[in-house]
């Protein structure tokens, strides 16, 4: 029997290293066309590679660590922090500078090698052409969301140049340019100030980007696309694999099954705009990565009474320190998994077990030192008792399905649970338990805070990304009952219901898709011509105008391989960036607000204070936009004091020497215009 159970996890395990393999040819494909796409722009080849080898290292080198554990239960249970650990040992790396980026890449190549190996021995060449046609499908689908997106683009970098990569970007970019030159997490617009944020994914790419300098904002983009999106594939892979195992042990889904579930339930239904799982934010990206690496493997080992207590203590405490780094990557994942985690220890352990105890005190300890480090609620305009979420963004506008549509992939994973409740093993009540856990505690937020720009809807995009996970093990095998049902109806009503959703998934796609095409080429018309009357906004109509006038005055064929145009403000950020390298960390930067060209390159009202950290590294002094009546700032100011009132139109060089030595700088770079020579050195001297 214990052979038996055995032998359902290791043949887990075998699946999961040909999913591997599958998400690594992913990222690679990825890599291929965002390269195709950047044609003739700077190649971004050193940070591409060092953030891929990262993932490839964090995702391979967990298989080498079998010999530690007795059985295969334990280690795919415990494969999450093994990942972790992988992931830290590549970061310290970075540390060695660009011998450490390169050592990286090596030991993910010789991680690697030999799991890629083992996959292609075993491989069926009868299926091949499938896994090939889905690998192509998937790339594309990812591809045309990355050329289109108006967040962390493949362009995001270059469009930066132009002032017209999205605030957010902006902001991603100066938080990383902050952590990688200072050590500490800065809008930069006014000398340093630290701000409460979880900032768990710009430490990590400030970190590769301390190493490979470059531009901050395209750290970000590679960061996102090479290591992000490649992990998260891969741990929903993990943990849909492990909650399979443990659901249904008697049953094995063919590998291929399995990705196809995944890119069913986490890229096509972004497409058809179903459910809350999107790649647009970073840091949500980060927090479920880290959470699906914990949740529901070290979970389940923890709530195990059947495992020995030594392991169920350690696991123990995985979890509740784990908050930590978790809560640094997204509050909201954080305090979704720590009431997941908190309930289902109570319910299992009770009160009298000292694991219960352990787990609650480490548990408070973590998180609520990660809330007093990472979380400015001011800063996001949150209040307390205020209009709830499901009124201002629901009901008072007329959409009445939006609490159902919050909780989409919940309610399926319920239906999907129930479904398949009488041929479950024991622990689909540790499943029942998370998926109802997850909702309640994420609705906490919900219902209490009004939070600034509907951002409480994170809270509920974190247990989305747990109820995923068991919609990805289970729809296989709920298909296949579904499908032999359907067969003793009519034989060809399995092949025709599956046809009539492909046709649904396509025309529900297809608008999302010609949006994303419409924004690609839009952003693509005006980084080849240089005309900024493209992209001129980030508006659909705009969009799909560009779209029309750029095909018919340009053509397809130079958006794609067409010289690219100078950016306006290439020539101030390759000045900018010299003087970073010349001055170090001494220098800061002031614009008056008399340069026009300058304040008004930017079309993010954020972005404007923020062009010098994020694609230079360099702080300002006396940074904020001095039209805030016209262009209100609302994020670039975080960790400083807002706007004034009446910011000075005009600054001596002795008002802003004084200012520049009052936040440790000694000396000023003075941009008088857009144009290298207007850019001046201003050395200080204390009086």
């Amino acid at each position: 029997m214990i052979a038996d159970r055995d032998a359902v996890w290791s043949t887990a395990l075998d699946d999961l290293r040909r999913i591997a393999v599958f998400v690594l040819a992913l990222n690679a494909l990825l890599a291929v066309i965002m390269g195709l796409l950047r044609n003739g722009m700077p190649g971004l080849s050193e940070l591409v590679s060092v953030f891929a080898a990262i993932s490839t290292l964090a995702i391979t080198a967990p298989f080498h660590a079998g010999r530690l554990f007795s059985t295969p239960r334990l280690h795919l249970q415990l494969f999450g922090p093994l990942i972790v650990a992988a992931g830290l040992v590549a970061l310290a790396l970075t540390y060695l500078g660009r011998i450490g980026a390169w050592s990286i890449i090596v030991l993910a190549a010789i991680s690697a090698a030999p799991i890629i190996w083992q996959v292609a021995r075993g491989a069926s060449i009868r299926r091949a052409p499938l896994w090939l046609g889905l690998l192509i499908l998937s790339a594309l689908l990812l591809g045309l969301d990355f050329a289109g997106t108006k967040y962390s683009s493949f362009f995001a970098d270059e469009l930066a140049l132009f002032g017209r990569t999205d605030g957010d970007q902006f902001y991603q970019g100066a938080l990383v340019a902050s952590l990688a030159n200072f050590g500490l997490p800065s809008m930069a617009i006014d000398g340093l100030q630290p701000m409460h944020y979880h900032f768990g994914f710009n430490w990590i790419t400030a970190r590769v980007s301390a190493a490979v300098p470059g531009d901050p904002i395209a750290a970000v983009v590679a960061s996102k696309i090479f290591l992000f999106v490649p992990l998260i594939w891969f741990v929903v892979a993990l943990a849909a694999g492990i909650w399979r195992a443990a659901l249904l042990p008697q049953l094995r889904v063919a590998p291929l099954a399995a990705v196809g579930s995944i890119a069913l339930f986490i890229l096509l239904a972004t497409y058809v705009d179903v459910g809350n799982i999107v790649y647009e934010s970073e840091s949500m990206l980060a927090g479920a990565a880290l959470g699906l690496l914990l949740f529901p493997g070290v979970l389940l080992l923890a709530l195990d009474r059947d495992a020995s207590r030594s392991w169920r203590m350690i696991a123990v405490v995985i979890c509740s320190l784990g908050l930590w780094p978790l809560a640094a990557c997204k509050i909201s994942m954080g305090f979704v998994f720590a009431g997941v985690f908190g309930i289902s220890m109570l319910l299992v352990h009770g009160l009298r077990r000292a694991e219960l105890w352990v787990g609650g005190v480490l548990s408070v300890l973590a998180f609520g030192t990660a809330l007093l480090m990472f979380n400015d609620p001011g800063s996001e305009g949150a209040e307390w008792l205020g209009r709830i979420h499901y009124f201002e963004y629901g009901f008072d506008r007329g959409n009445w399905l939006l609490p159902v549509a919050a909780h989409v992939e919940t309610i399926l994973a319920l239906l999907f649970l129930w479904g398949l409740w009488g041929e479950l093993n024991p622990w689909r009540r540790q499943a029942l338990c998370a998926l109802l856990a997850g909702a309640a505690v994420a609705n906490i937020p919900v219902l209490l805070l009004r939070i600034e720009g509907g951002d409480a809807l994170y809270f509920l995009y974190a247990q989305a990304w747990l109820a995923t996970t068991i919609n990805v093990a289970l729809f296989p095998r709920l298909w296949a009952v579904s499908a032999r049902y359907l067969r003793t109806i009519r034989p060809w009503l399995p092949a025709g219901l599956a046809t009539l959703l492909l046709v649904g998934l396509i025309a529900q796609g297809a608008s999302y898709a010609t949006g994303r095409f419409n924004s690609f080429v839009s952003a693509s018309a005006l980084l080849r011509t240089g005309d900024r009357s493209y992209y001129a906004d980030d508006k659909k109509r705009v969009w799909r105008e560009d779209r029309k006038r750029a095909l018919q005055e340009i053509g397809l064929a130079k958006l794609l391989t067409g010289s690219p145009a100078q950016p306006d403000g290439a020539a101030l950020a390759e000045r900018l960036r010299a003087l970073r390298a010349e001055f170090g960390t001494s220098a800061a930067v002031f614009v008056p607000a008399e340069n026009e060209a300058y304040w008004e390159m930017a079309r993010d009202c954020d972005a404007k204070s923020l062009f010098p950290i994020a694609v230079a590294g360099l702080p300002q002094v006396l940074g904020y936009y001095a039209k805030q009546e016209t262009c209100r700032q609302d994020a670039a100011w975080f960790g400083f004091p807002p706007p004034p009132a009446e910011p000075a139109l005009h600054q001596t060089e002795e008002a802003v020497c004084r200012r520049a030595l009052e936040t440790g700088f000694q000396t000023v770079i003075w941009v008088d215009s857009l144009a290298a020579e207007d850019v001046r050195v201003v050395p200080c001297e204390r009086s």
